[in-house]
């Protein structure tokens, strides 16, 4: 029991740590922040990924004008 107990922590911490390496990784410095493209966009503050898209998408539409 005390060995499940250790892998599952371990789990958990490698998780953590995954988000954390993307975000150094990104140079992302705030949260919550919603990545696309690799790094090219980041929509920060929000937390409803639909919102995010949308602010995406519109975001991407003018750069082809």
């Amino acid at each position: 029991m005390q060995q499940h107990g250790r892998q599952a922590l371990q789990q958990q911490l490698i998780t953590a740590y995954q988000g954390l390496s993307v975000a150094i990784q990104y140079q992302i410095d705030r949260y919550p922040a919603v990545l696309f493209d690799r790094g090219k966009a980041v929509v920060y503050g929000v937390t409803d990924l639909q919102q995010a898209l949308g602010w995406y998408r519109q975001w991407q539409s003018g750069l082809g004008k």
